[in-house]
């Protein structure tokens, strides 16, 4: 049922970031929309993260099949936090400042989320976690 929920969460997050990129039309570059996810592929998580990365991929594929977003190709890129905070915040550096994504799908870990927003927001880069629990996500 958990696992359910947090795959729910995942799809439901990157439908968020797809739909606010879309009113918006911030894309990186002229050639579509680039999003990021970051989640626990490996680590004490992986079992959750995994499928939320599926599901990910599956949501990507299915806007694509369906024109995109404005007509341009939404491009996801995948970071591991091997559901470590220290590799969570390597790993959103790369996604915001190498990949030049605008939006993220992720952390899956509250450790994680809180060490990456810090990145999110001095890049402006809208960041969606589809799992994070500590209140000071309330």
């Amino acid at each position: 049922m958990l696992r359910q929920r947090l795959v729910s969460g995942a799809a439901l997050g990157l439908c968020y970031v797809i739909a606010g990129c879309q009113l918006s039309s911030p894309t990186s570059t002229g050639d579509g929309l680039k999003l990021g996810t970051l989640l626990p592929i490996t680590g004490d998580l992986a079992q959750y993260g995994t499928p939320m990365q599926d599901t990910a991929d599956l949501l990507v594929k299915t806007v694509n099949a369906c024109d995109g977003v404005l007509g341009k190709p939404v491009t996801l890129i995948s970071a591991d936090t091997q559901t470590d905070p220290a590799q969570g915040t390597q790993a959103m550096t790369k996604l915001v400042e190498a990949d030049g994504v605008v939006g993220v799908v992720g952390a899956a870990s509250s450790a994680s989320s809180s060490a990456a927003i810090p990145i999110a927001v001095r890049r402006q880069v809208v960041q969606i976690s589809p799992a994070s629990t500590s209140p000071v996500f309330y």
